[in-house]
Order: C-alpha cells, then structure tokens, then sequence
C-alpha cells in the first residue's frame, strides 16, 4: 500500500500502537478493551478489501474514527466503537448485527444497523431509488449517534474522493449536499461545536473538488 494512498485515507502514520493511545487517557480499560477487539475484528472482517484510493478499505474506518476523535473531540465509546464497526454488517460476513449486540452493546448495535443499506435484493423495495430514499429518510429519522456516525463517515469519504473519477465525484457531490449535509442541525442540537466543526470540513473538503 502507498504512501499516497493512506495519506488520502488520512491514516498514513498510523499503527495500531498509536491508534490506541490517544484513548487511554479518555476511555475506561474496560472500553478500551472493547475498542481494541473492534480495531481487530474490523481489520479482520474487511480483509482484502480495498479503495479506490489504494488502501485497505480498513483505512476508511480507521481515518473515520480518528476524524470523530482527532478533529471532532468525541470521546464517547460507543460512537467511537460505531465507527469503526461501521460497515461491518453491510460488507463482511465476520460481525453481523446479533454478533455486534452481543459482544459491544445494544447502542452500537443499533448506530451500526441504522447506517447499513438495504441489500440489493431486499424484497421491500422496488429499486435502487427507492432504497435509497428510503435508507436516507431512515438515518434522518434516527436520534444523533446516527446522524454523526454517518456524517463522519461521508466526510472520510469525501475527502478522499480525489481519487475517483469524475462522474463518481460529482454522483457522491450532489448526494452529500442532499442528504448529508442537512444532517448537521440535528447534530447541532447535542452538539453544538461539533457541528460547526463539521460544516466547515465538509465545505473545505467539497471545495477541493470543485
């Protein structure tokens, strides 16, 4: 894997070592410990898949975390065990949703199964469009661990978009600004500063790609 392509990630001088040192001083060992099986079974789960970028599509959930902790300032848990666990139920075989409850929590469970799109062949829809619709109107609906586990995880990708084409950007561009973006009140009711933080780096991150 490049340089180039983690740098994109924004997790290019990461290990695992650094990665959970920047929580001992702000998570209990207990949930430390939960974070670090997370970091493992994430890793795991997605093994062998990869971006566009490059990278491991591991990255993708690492560099999120560390935007919602680094750039963000949360330091709760569960929205930091979410994060990472993100997509696990959506792509990988390895933690689906009863795993995911059982071993880190009903919250978790839940942030994970509100952010996981309907698949394919989900019988309630009659498309993709529809789908769609639906999966966004679902993550509105939701309370803010939602919200901004999903914001988060647009802006890793947004930023890293650089390095699809055109057409993709400009596909992901108008989808940002119609359903993401406008998540960002909601979050802005709990967490104010965040907020303001988020609409700020979304704005710098869409610039780059005008």
């Amino acid at each position: 894997m490049s340089r180039k392509a983690r740098l994109l990630e924004g997790t290019e001088n990461e290990n695992h070592a650094k990665f959970l040192a920047r929580f001992e001083l702000k998570l209990t060992p207990d949930k430390l410990l939960l974070l670090d099986m997370a970091y493992d079974f994430s890793k795991r789960a997605h093994d062998e898949q990869w971006r566009e970028t490059g990278a491991r599509y591991f990255e993708h959930l690492r560099g999120a975390v560390i935007i919602l902790v680094d750039e963000l300032g949360i330091t709760d848990a569960d929205l930091i065990i979410g994060e990472q666990l993100h997509d696990c139920d959506e792509d990988t075989w390895l933690l689906k949703l009863p795993r995911i409850r059982v071993v880190f929590g009903e919250r978790v469970a839940k942030i994970v199964g509100a952010v996981t799109k309907p698949k394919d062949d989900d019988p309630r829809f009659k498309s993709k469009a529809a789908a769609k619709r639906w999966y966004y109107a679902n993550i509105k609906a939701s309370d803010v661990d939602v919200k901004l586990v999903k914001l988060v995880d647009r802006l890793q990708n947004t930023r890293a978009l650089g390095a699809c084409s055109r057409e993709k950007q400009l596909r992901k561009i108008a989808e940002t600004r119609k359903y993401i973006l406008p998540l960002i009140p909601d979050v802005a009711k709990v967490y104010p500063r965040v907020a303001q933080l988020l609409t700020q780096k979304f704005a710098e991150a869409l610039a780059k790609l005008a």
